[in-house]
């Protein structure tokens, strides 16, 4: 699947703008023209966040109160149409041809992956930077392993709550 069409309107320094995509693109303007914007909202689409921010407030043009993304991407079997839209107000909500949609439920259905000069802790950094980087790309090829990574995660807290609270027990006089 490749992306064909994307809208924007309100996300970062965009008020409202349409691009149109073939199978090989480059994304040429001078710097603050918004590339990385085009970037983070195409991965917003994919993977329901952003490769740059947890604050999705921080996402919103400044003087607009939500925003809204809509991507087209097809291949030879078919067209699908993918939105997501932030307000103030309101939680996100995500759709997949008009059917609304988790986060979860976006894993697979169009891929992407960014690369960037902050990552290059991937080559030079401890091993935790790598296992997490592999383990998103295998979470967004196999939502399985999305569910057992999530519970590996929630059982490790677990069990990390438990030791620190028998130690805390055992260094009391």
């Amino acid at each position: 699947m490749f992306l064909e069409q994307l809208k924007i309107a309100d996300f970062r320094c965009f008020t409202a703008r349409e691009f149109e995509f073939s199978q090989k693109n480059i994304l040429l303007a001078p710097n603050g023209a918004g590339k990385t914007s085009i970037l983070e909202a195409i991965h917003l689409l994919s993977l329901g966040r952003s490769f740059r921010t947890s604050d999705e407030q921080s996402l919103i043009r400044i003087e607009a109160d939500n925003y809204y993304i809509k991507g087209q991407v097809g291949d030879d079997s078919g067209r699908t149409t993918m939105e997501t839209a932030f307000s103030r107000q309101k939680q996100r909500q995500t759709k997949v041809d008009g059917n609304p949609v988790s986060v979860r439920e976006l894993m697979g259905r169009f891929l992407s992956t960014v690369f960037y000069a902050d990552d290059m802790e991937l080559v030079e950094g401890p091993s935790m930077f790598r296992r997490k980087y592999l383990n998103s790309i295998l979470c967004r090829t196999n939502p399985r392993y999305f569910d057992h990574l999530s519970r590996y995660n929630r059982l490790l807290k677990q069990k990390n709550a438990v030791l620190k609270k028998k130690t805390a027990r055992s260094l009391r006089p």
